[in-house]
């Protein structure tokens, strides 16, 4: 499967968001950007990781009836090809 930057950024657009969290280093906190993409459907995350870098984890169900949900969280340490991926922003911005 191949995802075009057009793909990556309707995705993002409808499923992601961008977060500012913090980290303790050396005793204080330093922010971080971050951006996330939340989906039930796990090998698109998977295969987004495997180009950009990143991290995926489960979130929990909040009801039983809710399918599973996944979030990659990718930051400015983890991202392959820069952050955040500069082949986005003539079609995200």
């Amino acid at each position: 499967m191949v995802l075009s930057k057009e793909y990556l950024a309707g995705l993002f657009d409808g499923e992601g968001h961008v977060s500012i969290t913090y980290s303790p280093k050396n005793g204080g906190n330093h922010p971080k950007l971050c951006l996330k993409i939340t989906n039930t459907h796990l090998p698109v995350l998977l295969l987004i990781k495997e180009i950009y870098g990143g991290n995926i984890y489960a979130n929990k169900h909040k009801q039983e009836s809710w399918l599973q949900c996944y979030v990659l969280s990718l930051t400015v340490e983890q991202s392959n090809f820069g952050f955040p991926p500069k082949c986005l922003f003539p079609i995200v911005v």
